[in-house]
């Protein structure tokens, strides 16, 4: 495998990968370092179903399952299905889906997938199996870059500070959607990570997700909002961000440590997106 373009600061399209065709511990030690080094790998023109997805993902370490049935594959608890679609084909009206709702509300913020863990994720693993003609574009954030970028008083007032994340403060952004259940709050209670946290290669970058992080430690609350949407603004300036224009058939490979990402609109009316998703568990706490 070779890398065929570099975006910018994250993004590489990676050449002469055809999956599912089985991979040893050395084509995935050198995909990994290809990660630390991009922050998102593009691969071109794969076809898979659910096992080939689970079973490159396995590569890079053990996988997640979601804790909420509705939003993931009937027959593997490792893929989280995002789609505007049925199993049975039928295409769904947007507001008559609450599965569709909650991502259209949900991933058009910025977010860091799975920072609301008390161990994060480290990667997650995305495939287009259809995909909209127009719309439908995911944002990447070089949350390292952005970090380097900013002035040496703006580093000095965050160390040290920690900023609380809440799987529950997603429920704020869907009215309607169900409550979580005593169990669901037992099993994600609030996390605190730090605002810049350590990622590979020595860098350090901001640790931020506007849909579950709301509050910073120590601060009174309206100032943790403000110095939180401040820090939004300063990283996803487009010097930082790379755009993905997918098409059917990609395969999307990202570092949570390093990357915050979001989803553009489309005419959920209109066309059809059917994407997979596996979520590679995180090695050890944020620091």
């Amino acid at each position: 495998m070779h890398v065929d373009e570099v975006f910018g600061s994250i993004g590489a399209v990676l050449g002469e990968l055809a999956l599912p065709a089985p991979l040893g511990p050395d084509d995935h030690r050198r995909l990994r370092g290809l990660l630390d080094e991009h922050g998102v790998l593009v691969l071109r023109d794969q076809a898979l179903d659910e096992a080939g997805l689970i079973a490159f993902s396995r590569g890079f370490g053990e996988l997640a399952t979601f804790h909420e049935p509705d939003k993931r594959s009937a027959t593997a608890p490792e893929i989280f299905r995002i789609s505007n679609v049925e199993t049975d084909g039928r295409a769904l009206r947007a507001e008559s889906n609450s599965v569709a709702d909650y991502f259209n509300k949900i991933t058009r913020r910025w977010h860091t997938d799975g920072s609301y863990k008390a161990v994060p994720a480290l990667a997650t693993c995305l495939y287009g199996l259809e995909v909209p003609d127009e719309g439908g574009d995911t944002l990447f954030a070089d949350m390292a870059a952005a970090y380097a970028a900013l002035a040496d008083d703006m580093k000095a007032r965050l160390d040290g500070l920690h900023m609380v994340h809440n799987y529950e403060n997603n429920m704020d952004l869907t009215p309607g959607h169900r409550p979580m259940s005593a169990e669901d709050k037992a099993l994600l209670p609030p996390v605190t990570h730090p605002v810049v946290r350590h990622c590979a290669g020595g860098r350090r970058a901001l640790y931020l997700s506007d849909n579950v992080a709301r509050y910073v430690g120590g601060m009174p609350i309206a100032d943790g909002r403000a110095l939180l949407q401040e820090l939004l603004q300063w990283s996803t300036q487009d010097r930082f961000v790379y755009r993905h224009r997918w098409r059917a058939g990609d395969v999307l490979l990202w570092d949570n440590r390093r990357v915050m990402h979001l989803a553009t609109e489309y005419d959920m009316q209109r066309y059809r997106r059917i994407m997979l998703r596996t979520e590679i568990m995180g090695e050890e706490a944020v620091r």
